[in-house]
């Protein structure tokens, strides 16, 4: 048999790294599915920019 030790830090960075996965994910995907849905729909950067340069005009 073979046993495994995990100290209190490896374990606390374990769980700590798990966590910072479970809250960036959201924000990484939706990033990424707006991105997709952009070129699916023919927009572009350029385009983006120009519509947010002349709204706060």
């Amino acid at each position: 048999m073979v046993f495994a030790y995990l100290d209190p830090a490896a374990g606390g960075m374990i769980i700590q790294s798990i966590i910072a996965l479970a809250v960036a994910l959201p924000f990484i995907l939706r990033s990424q599915i707006a991105r997709g849905l952009d070129r699916i729909r023919g927009r572009n950067a350029v385009a983006k920019s120009e519509e947010h340069e002349s709204s706060t005009d």
